[in-house]
């Protein structure tokens, strides 16, 4: 809405993650779901792949990858670790039926974390 631009993949998400960059924003994050999100500053956009998980109901996704992301970047990691962090604690959010019931522990993101990295 706010570029007025169809987001309905990962490039049409960089263009308007761009776009957004050249309003002023200095940095865009467009959520894509079960594609991941792009993540957009300096000039260069980035797509970030979604976890593959079985999803049982998205109902709170988005708000648990705010929250990751609020809670990664409070620990001060980049933007982009910050995304992947936020992507996970989304993926493992979908997992669960429910709102509030499915949000995962900060154990269970990092164990979820330590087991896609090996």
């Amino acid at each position: 809405m706010l570029t007025g631009r169809k987001v309905t993949d990962i490039d049409s998400a960089q263009s308007a993650a761009s776009e957004l960059l050249t309003q002023g924003v200095g940095c865009a994050i467009i959520k894509l779901g079960e594609r991941g999100a792009v993540l957009a500053q300096g000039g260069s956009s980035l797509h970030i792949p979604a976890f593959q998980v079985r999803a049982v109901d998205t109902t709170a996704a988005g708000d648990a990858f705010a929250g990751g992301l609020a809670a990664a970047i409070m620990e001060r990691k980049t933007i982009g670790e910050a995304c992947v962090f936020a992507s996970a604690v989304a993926a493992l959010s979908v997992e669960k039926p429910g709102a509030e019931t499915s949000m995962p522990t900060r154990a269970d993101v990092d164990e979820f974390l330590r087991a896609r990295s090996q």
